[in-house]
This record gives C-alpha cells, sequence and structure tokens, in this order.
C-alpha cells in the first residue's frame, strides 16, 4: 500500500514538473509571494489601494508556506528559490509580533487604559459598562461618538465609573472622546491637512504618577485614494515622543496594522504598539466577523522607553463591528509621597 503511494507520488511529481499550466501557475505564485514581500518590505505602497492591502500581510505570509510546498513538488526549482526568499522575508515582517519584548524599568502606578468604536452609536452601552468595570479601566477612548451616544453616556454607569471627560461628539463615525477616573485638561489641538478631525488629546492627573498625556485616535478609513492620502498625514502629523515632555498614551482606531508604513514611521519616533510588545501583535480587532479578514487596526501606542506594557487583551463588544482593546500600563512615578496603585517596593531599597 506504501509503495503503491509512492509510485502515485512520484508519477504526480513528474506530470507536474513536465505540466506547461503547472509551470505557469508556479510562476505566477512565485511572482505573487514576491511582489507582495517587495511592496511590504520596501514599504512602496503610495496609496490606495495598497495601503489597505498591505494590511493582508499576515494573512499572505501564512500562504506562502503552501505555495513554497506546490512549487517544491513540482519541482520548478528557481520559482522555488523566489518563493523561500519572499516567504522568508515576510515571515521576518510578521513573526516578531508574537513574541514578548523586554520592558523599560518603570517604577510607579499601573494605569487600565481600553479602546471602544460605538459604531456611530449602536453598542449597548450596559455591556460596555460592564466591560470597563470588569477591567477596572481608568481611561476610555471612543470612537465614533454621536451626540446622542455622549448624551446617553452622561446618564449611564459609565459617567459614575469615568466622571471626567473630554470630547466631541459628533454625527456619522468623527465623534470621539476621552473619560477618566481622574482629572483631565484638553490639551490643543492642531489641525491635520486633508484631515478634518485631528486627534484629542488631554493631560490626565493618575494619582501618584508623573504628568501623562492621553491621545484619542481615529483617522479616515482608508477605503480611497483621498481618505488613504488622508490617513498617511494623520499618522506622519502624530507628534514624536519627547523625553522632554510628559509621555504619551495613544488608544484608539488607528485605521492601520503594523503593515502600514506610516504607523511604523510612528512607532520609529519613539513609541512601541503595546499588543506587539506583549507577543499579541496579530490579534485581530476588526471586523468582528470574518468577511473581511480580521486585521489588527486598534491600538495602544505608549512612549517606549518611559512606559511599560503589562497586559494586553480583546473581547467582543455587542453592536460594534471593532472589539474592546484592553491594555495595562505601568506609568512613571510622581515623586516620594504620591499616592496610588503603585509599583512593589524594592525590598533593598534601590
Amino acid at each position: 500500500m506504501i509503495s503503491r503511494l509512492g509510485d502515485l507520488l512520484w508519477e504526480l511529481r513528474y506530470e507536474m514538473r513536465h505540466s506547461k499550466p503547472v509551470g505557469v501557475i508556479c510562476l505566477l505564485a512565485a511572482a505573487f509571494v514576491a511582489a507582495w514581500a517587495l511592496a511590504r518590505l520596501l514599504g512602496l505602497e503610495p496609496g490606495w489601494p495598497l495601503v489597505p492591502l498591505l494590511s493582508l500581510t499576515p494573512y499572505v505570509a501564512a500562504l506562502s508556506l503552501p505555495l513554497l510546498a506546490g512549487i517544491l513538488l513540482a519541482g520548478r526549482w528557481r520559482a522555488a528559490a523566489v518563493t523561500a526568499l519572499a516567504a522568508a522575508g515576510l515571515l521576518a515582517a510578521v513573526l516578531p509580533r508574537t513574541f514578548s519584548q523586554e520592558q523599560p524599568p518603570v517604577r510607579g502606578p499601573e494605569l487600565r487604559v481600553m479602546s471602544a468604536n460605538l459604531l456611530q452609536g449602536s453598542v449597548r452601552l450596559g455591556d460596555l459598562e460592564r466591560a470597563l468595570r470588569a477591567d477596572d479601566v481608568e481611561v476610555l477612548s471612543v470612537q465614533e461618538l454621536t451626540p446622542g451616544a455622549a448624551s446617553a453616556i452622561a446618564a449611564s454607569g459609565i459617567a459614575e465609573l469615568l466622571p471626567h471627560s473630554v470630547t466631541e461628539s459628533l454625527d456619522g463615525s468623527a465623534g470621539i472622546g476621552l473619560y477618566s477616573r481622574y482629572p483631565l485638561r484638553p490639551a490643543s489641538r492642531e489641525p491635520v491637512p486633508g484631515a478634518p478631525h485631528p486627534p484629542l488629546g488631554a493631560a490626565v492627573e493618575v494619582p501618584g504618577a508623573a504628568p501623562l498625556e492621553l491621545v484619542a485616535i481615529h483617522p479616515s478609513p482608508p477605503t480611497s485614494p483621498a481618505s488613504a492620502a488622508a490617513l498617511g498625514r494623520y499618522l506622519e502629523a502624530l507628534p514624536a515622543a519627547d523625553p522632554a515632555s510628559a509621555p504619551r498614551v495613544l488608544v484608539g482606531d488607528f485605521n492601520s496594522t503594523l503593515d502600514n508604513k506610516r504607523f511604523r514611521g510612528l512607532l520609529d519616533r519613539g513609541y512601541r504598539d503595546v499588543a506587539a510588545t506583549l507577543g499579541s501583535g496579530l490579534t485581530a480587532t476588526w471586523p468582528s466577523g470574518r468577511i473581511p479578514p480580521p486585521v489588527a487596526i486598534d491600538h495602544v501606542v505608549i512612549d517606549a522607553g518611559r512606559i511599560a506594557a503589562l497586559d494586553f487583551e480583546v473581547s467582543d463588544l455587542p453592536g460594534s463591528d471593532h472589539r474592546l482593546v484592553y491594555a495595562e500600563l505601568r506609568v512613571p512615578g510622581g515623586g516620594v509621597g504620591a499616592v496610588g496603585r503603585q509599583a512593589s517596593p524594592d525590598p533593598a531599597g534601590g
């Protein structure tokens, strides 16, 4: 039986090696993987549709392996070599997101943050409130905050949990807001050319912590050439981390994955993505269903050297097409005598 199966595989391999249609298919498969790898690794995404397409890079990286196996089985060695190199490049770009990274040595209180896309006010606030209570969330960034949703939040238990807020409620999907257990002080908003609604920032007074800045994020999704360009300008306009100023936490729907060149450029300006830092960088956040293929576009982004990532989770939010994003952080302490949820003291007194 085994011998007969071996003979059949050998015959199949022989036929594949000498079949012109199979050769064409192998060349096309190799060209596809190679072109995708070049676009991703060289940052060749001038605009739509490459900007949204490249968000599927983890899927193409996974697909490249069975394609390589098929090309090898067909005995198309040159196509196999090209595919192997391209697959290695894609895997090198994707796999680091699945490994935890070393954290900076931060001494200070913990801060629990969450991001929720309300889908133009379609979310049942009772479900959101339960999630906030379950995770003891102290800061909430919301997107698609309509005037009706803002009024409903003000009348709900969420306002008791998070009584301080800085919001811009708007009809449609452009509304945005920050809700906090601790006092907030609105930051100035710098306009972004081509983006009608800039990020929403606020300084937060976390007990026991040094000054900290929060930024609620929600650029336009890259659904057209104009909106893809606006997304790029939005991400490029976000300020770099500055050691001379307060550390910054950016939370929200970035409409970008780690395969977006401009999102990676933001990280290169002194930030880290919490999910990727903790080995959860492939955890999808949108859409909550299966079509289109789910990708990670909701993020918590932190100052790379002054804030430590402790935990990252996602969970379903009924009524929304996004999943809830939760992160637990350790932020710099505010000095001797500060109160709050502090790091454990060093037994050696160091």
